[in-house]
Parts: structure tokens; C-alpha cells; sequence
């Protein structure tokens, strides 16, 4: 029997629902960490195996702390060397004038600069590359695609930002930082969901491995 068959599923809803207190059972206290292949973690919890996808994991994590600084204060900024001019096409700075606030909150310090330009004088501190503008101009891109996915401005806006922010697959990670992400895991409202409904967690139980290997 395929492998996938003996897989819990943390689905959003639904009777294969899991309760968040028994998926914070599952990962407090577990010491045991593994990351294979540099995009999943494997936790050791008292029956079986939890397997977490890290880029989905961080995904949902940053959605949470991107909504948090929408609604509240403004996020951190680094400060550019030189401001960088950006120009807009018409459908471009019209779904800009849609999350301008967003981009603000988030950390973008920016202002209008002429007919459908910009000056960017701030990026936030978690964008690790600007490409001397050209994250603007991706993210304008998946904000309209998300839009017309049926997602609001916001959510479209925030779900293209931590797609930019969030660790890759195939990127190594250190047990700390491992252990980080599984803690501010836990803190999220949602911990089994990733922002676009994937699911960022799956377990296998120690029976079912023992039916796999024909033990039982």
C-alpha cells in the first residue's frame, strides 16, 4: 500500500479537521528534529511522525505577523542608499492605488513622484533582495493575479509580501532556526493551513509505519 495511504492530513474544516490543542501537543517540548531534502521538517511526537512543510510553515507565519502590522503598527523599514524612481503603466498604478496603504503598513516608505511614478525611499527589513525595484513590480503582478483568484486587495497583497519573505524550498536551515519556526508555528491561529488552504503538516502514525514495514 502506497505510503501517501497511511498519511493524517491536517486539512482546513471538515471531518479530517485537527484540533489546534492536538497539533501544539504533538510539537511542545519535542527535541527531536530533522530537516531532509532542505525543504521538510521531521518532529518526533509521542505516536508516530509529524512532517511540516517549511516554506508553507513560514508562509503562514508571516501572514499572521503581515496582518498584524496592517492592522496595527506600521512594520520596519531598512532604509535605501539611494531612492529608486519606479514608473507605472496605467493598469499597474491602478492596482497599486488599491494597497498603497498595505504597502505602507508593511513597511514601504514611498511617495508619488510625478504621473504614475513613484519614489521608494524604505523596503521593509525582511525583503532580503530589492532587486533595484523589481520585487515592486512582482509584487504588483501576483497582487492582480490574486485578485482575480477572488481574493480581497489585502489578502492578495499580503499573501504576494510573504511569498517573497519566507524561506524557500532547498534551503537549508539550522536546528535553531528550525526550532524558531516550529514555536512561532504554534503561536498562529491556523498552524495546520498555509495561507493559500495547502496543508503545512501531515503525520504518520508509529502503527502505521510498523504495518508498513510488515512488523504487525
Amino acid at each position: 500500500m502506497p505510503l501517501r495511504s497511511w498519511l493524517l492530513w491536517f486539512p482546513r474544516g471538515g471531518a479530517g479537521h485537527i484540533d489546534k490543542d492536538a497539533i501544539r501537543a504533538d510539537l511542545d517540548g519535542n527535541s527531536s528534529i530533522w530537516q531532509i531534502h532542505n525543504q521538510y521538517i521531521i518532529v518526533q511526537v509521542a505516536d508516530g511522525l509529524l512532517f511540516i512543510d517549511q516554506q508553507a510553515a513560514h508562509q503562514r507565519i508571516n501572514y499572521a505577523k503581515a496582518i498584524a502590522q496592517i492592522e496595527g503598527l506600521d512594520g520596519q523599514s531598512q532604509q535605501l542608499l539611494f531612492p529608486l524612481k519606479l514608473e507605472m503603466g496605467a493598469a499597474d498604478f491602478e492596482v497599486f492605488n488599491e494597497v498603497r496603504a498595505e504597502f505602507q503598513k508593511l513597511g514601504f516608505a514611498l511617495r508619488d513622484f510625478g504621473t504614475r511614478t513613484v519614489l521608494v525611499e524604505a523596503v521593509p527589513s525582511e525583503l532580503d533582495s530589492w532587486g533595484e525595484g523589481e520585487v515592486f513590480y512582482q509584487l504588483l503582478n501576483e497582487v492582480r493575479d490574486g485578485r482575480e483568484a477572488g481574493r480581497t486587495w489585502r489578502e492578495a497583497m499580503v499573501i504576494a509580501y510573504v511569498r517573497k519573505i519566507s524561506v524557500a524550498k532547498g534551503e537549508r536551515l539550522r536546528p535553531e532556526a528550525m526550532e524558531r519556526l516550529i514555536e512561532d508555528l504554534q503561536a498562529t491561529d491556523e498552524p495546520h493551513i498555509s495561507p493559500t488552504g495547502k496543508p503545512v503538516m501531515a503525520k504518520i502514525r508509529l502503527s502505521d509505519i510498523d504495518k508498513l514495514l510488515n512488523k504487525l
